[in-house]
């Protein structure tokens, strides 16, 4: 679904982007936060401890910021600004997804989703996990 108050971005710049997946047993981020010419990529385990995440960081990687542009943009994730991916009727379980992404000098794209999901969702987490080591 696409809500009418939000548009489509077309990423020329990467500040910073997370993509948080929750399921029944675990929960898991993805980040890629830009250093300039390189962007750190990140992979974290979440545990809700003590009334709080705790972050435990599981792989990582460095590529270089142009390239993740390119990426983010061949995948469409620019097109997935607003997207609210509502649970299926009849599906009894699936991951929730949120992303959240500062580009182009502070512009913001969001999209969220349970069982539901934006196209090339599938290739993001591919292109991430190609690029990411374990710890």
């Amino acid at each position: 679904m696409r809500n009418n108050r939000t548009k489509k971005v077309k990423i020329q710049s990467l500040e910073r982007l997370s993509l948080r997946i929750a399921g029944m047993r675990l929960t898991c981020e993805y980040e890629a936060i830009s250093e300039g010419e390189q962007t750190a990529l990140a992979l974290y385990f979440i545990r809700y401890r003590d009334r709080k995440d705790e972050y435990e960081l599981v792989k990582q990687g460095v590529c270089p910021t142009a390239e993740v542009v390119q990426a983010l943009r061949k995948i469409g994730v620019g097109d997935w600004n607003g997207f609210e991916g509502q649970h299926p009727r009849y599906v009894l379980d699936g991951d929730m997804f949120q992303l959240k992404a500062a580009v182009n000098g502070g512009e913001e794209i969001r999209a969220s989703g349970s069982a539901n999901f934006p196209k090339g969702y599938y290739d993001l987490l591919h292109w991430l996990d190609e690029r990411l080591v374990e710890v």
